[in-house]
């Protein structure tokens, strides 16, 4: 513990920790970035909050390796190698000392910001839970292997250029993992290579957290990572070099196969968050249970304008499946689904806005991904949110509205409306069909002479 101390005080482990902390912060509190923005904002729930501190990792991981380099090859620059080595007391145990204290002040660091995170939940009005825990526990792990790793490598090679050279190098393998990640689409050996590095991806959804056997495979990778850190650390001669490489070699034979090889099989529903709380036929998550009230009103007067259709739909519930920017949403005959993640905005909207936004597409959601936009959604969604209320003209705040369609809607509305009421209920029910079915393009089908 005495040796704890002095390494506390005379290494650089409490500046590496203060880094770890420090680092992300502005970024997290003054930027506006993926991590401030739908469907995944830090501030909704602290698995969220933490999964975004995960992402961090791009750039704390190489702190925590080139702090540890530069820590690794103090003895060695400042020549008191061989008279140590003369010493009785073991090197693994002056060199344990000091692994010690950088694991220590990096858990602390990666631990604070997890608490400047969860604080940053709470004084948001965020949701609340332990599912957070296992990411957190993945982070941290992933933070010490990197410092560790960084001793032995400075102890290994104590070149002065090593330890900058280690930080930029693995600043850029974390940037391209990062990046090959959010371009995955299909499964690849690539993506399972991408997550032996700190990296995951965005989150994708308020209600999302990462799998057990996910979790479960990457702490066995990063622990196998310190243990090969920790006996270079104490070996002397190239054989113990080059059998203090097996336990890295061994989790990375064991882990590669088992990660994921594709983004989306890496994340889950976070269950607690997305338990259905219902009111009748309407049912919202556990995490945005406050808005059942709203819901539950705004959703029965959807279903009943809704009834006149054939096979109407007899159910509303939020959906809480992660949202992949190449995902097409889910849709069913007999339920309607309102997405608190990909508009957030909803969270605030009043009766007659959520009822409008049940409504449009007569129920059933677009029929392309959210990377895949265009003009026919909001022209839809005016056209049939008027028709089914029996508005004079589509609401100012039609879903899906933005600047530049007004012109555009009103002339779809103009012809949409010459047509006799028959006719115009003909269509919906079509356009209903068409969009269950994803066949064809949806505006054809309620506007064949074209909306301009």
């Amino acid at each position: 513990m005495r040796a704890l101390r002095i390494e506390l005080r005379r290494s650089v482990a409490p500046w590496a920790g203060l880094l770890v902390l420090l680092l992300p912060l502005p970024l997290l509190l003054l930027l506006s970035g993926p991590w401030s923005h739908d469907p995944a904002d830090w501030g909704s729930s602290t698995t969220t909050a933490v999964l975004w501190l995960r992402w961090f990792l791009v750039f704390c991981w190489p702190v925590a390796l080139g702090a540890g380099a530069v820590q690794g090859m103090r003895d060695r620059r400042s020549g008191m190698t061989e008279l140590l080595g003369s010493t009785p007391r073991p090197v693994g145990q002056r060199t344990g000392a000091l692994a010690a204290a950088l694991a220590v002040c990096l858990v602390v660091g990666f631990g604070a910001l997890a608490v400047v995170g969860v604080v940053n939940v709470l004084l948001g009005g965020g949701y609340t839970s332990a599912a957070f825990l296992p990411a957190l526990v993945v982070g941290a792990l992933a933070v010490v292997a990197g410092g560790v790793l960084g001793l032995a490598v400075g102890r290994v090679a104590p070149h002065p250029l090593v330890a900058p050279a280690a930080a930029v190098l693995s600043l850029v393998l974390l940037t391209l993992a990062g990046t090959g990640l959010a371009e995955a689409r299909v499964p690849s050996f690539t993506t399972r290579l991408a997550y032996l590095t700190a990296v995951i991806g965005d989150p994708r959804g308020t209600m999302v957290t990462t799998t057990w056997s996910f979790d479960l495979v990457q702490a066995a990778w990063f622990a196998g990572l310190a243990a090969t850190g920790v006996l270079l650390l104490a070996a002397r001669s190239p054989r113990a070099k080059l059998i203090a490489a097996a336990p890295a070699l061994l989790a990375a034979a064991v882990a590669a196969p088992l990660l994921p090889a594709r983004p989306a099989d890496a994340f889950t529903t976070d269950t607690a968050a997305a338990e259905l709380v219902c009111d009748g036929p309407v049912c919202v998550s556990r995490m945005h249970a406050d808005r059942l009230p709203v819901l539950a009103e705004a959703g029965r007067e959807a279903l009943r304008l809704l009834s006149r259709l054939p096979d109407a739909p007899t159910r509303v519930v939020e959906d809480t499946t992660p949202q992949w920017s190449d995902q097409v949403p889910e849709r069913s005959a007999d339920v309607v689904r309102i997405n608190y993640q990909m508009d957030s905005g909803l969270l605030e909207a009043d009766v007659t806005r959520t009822r409008d936004e049940l409504l449009a597409g007569a129920g059933v959601p677009r029929c392309h991904a959210a990377n895949e936009g265009g003009t026919d959604e909001p022209i839809i969604s005016a056209l049939t949110v008027a028709h089914l209320t029996g508005a004079d003209r589509p609401p100012a705040d039609y879903p899906g509205h933005f600047a530049g369609m007004e012109s555009v809607v009103e002339s779809a509305w103009h012809r949409f409306r010459s047509h006799p009421e028959d006719v115009r209920e003909q269509r919906v029910v079509a356009t209903r069909k068409a969009l269950l079915a994803c066949e064809g393009t949806a505006l054809d089908v309620l506007l064949p002479e074209g909306a301009r």
